[in-house]
């Protein structure tokens, strides 16, 4: 393992409830209705732009631009919660020397807002957010990028992902992909070609230090 790469909704935070609200919102501001696949498949993990393509590619373009502009305009003030286990491996990769990334869907602002407000600032030595990839998860590209800046190949990196469309981006860039199913989509996020599937980062402990640590799995009662 050369490095460790982070997605932030639904690894290290919870924003699902949120995020779904924000999309919704946006969609009966020109008339539409997003169903729990949608929001499964094409809203949650997904770049803004993958939605309004999947979601209202029909729509015209006006209506497309007007539900973009409300999601990132309401985006920055998204509520989260810290989900258990992430700033403590973050903390203990970091410290034993192990190169980390966030790679996220959010905006750069956003990013940097919550790292900060989870005491991860100065952790991540590079930071991939939607305005750095031409094309968002699930497209391998995010993925790509973040081993590039970080020096590594992609393929010994351990992506740590929740969403579908996540882990089709991580698996399409040739990382090997941890999911951590909050969800409950295990099957789902195997069939995908995650590696392992776990619920929560409180079972995952970095068992050496240096650009080749090793993690440990330990056992999930819930897996």
């Amino acid at each position: 393992m050369e490095a460790v790469l982070f997605d932030l909704d639904g690894v290290l935070i919870d924003t699902d409830a949120a995020v779904a609200a924000l999309w919704r919102r946006a969609a009966e501001s020109v008339g539409r209705d997003l169903s729990p696949e949608d929001m499964r498949t094409n809203v949650l993990g997904c770049s803004p732009e993958r939605t309004i393509e999947r979601v209202f590619g029909d729509c015209p373009e006006a209506d497309r631009l007007r539900v973009l502009e409300e999601v990132r305009a309401g985006e920055p003030e998204l509520g989260w919660e810290a989900l258990p286990g992430g700033r403590n491996l973050v903390r203990a990769l970091a410290a034993a020397g192990v190169p980390l990334a966030l790679v996220t869907s959010a905006s750069a602002a956003r990013a940097t807002a919550v790292t900060r407000g989870l005491g991860l600032t100065g952790h991540f030595a590079a930071m991939v957010t939607w305005e750095d990839a031409a094309r968002g998860k699930p497209d391998p590209q995010p993925y790509m990028i973040a081993a590039d800046r970080l020096g590594v190949p992609v393929g010994g990196c351990v992506v740590f992902e929740d969403s579908e469309s996540g882990v089709q981006s991580a698996v399409a860039a040739g990382a090997t992909c941890v999911a951590v199913s909050v969800r409950g989509y295990r099957s789902e996020l195997s069939a995908l070609g995650a590696a392992h599937v776990i619920t929560s980062l409180d079972h995952v402990r970095p068992t050496s230090a240096g650009p080749h640590a090793e993690l440990c799995l330990l056992a999930d009662p819930h897996g």
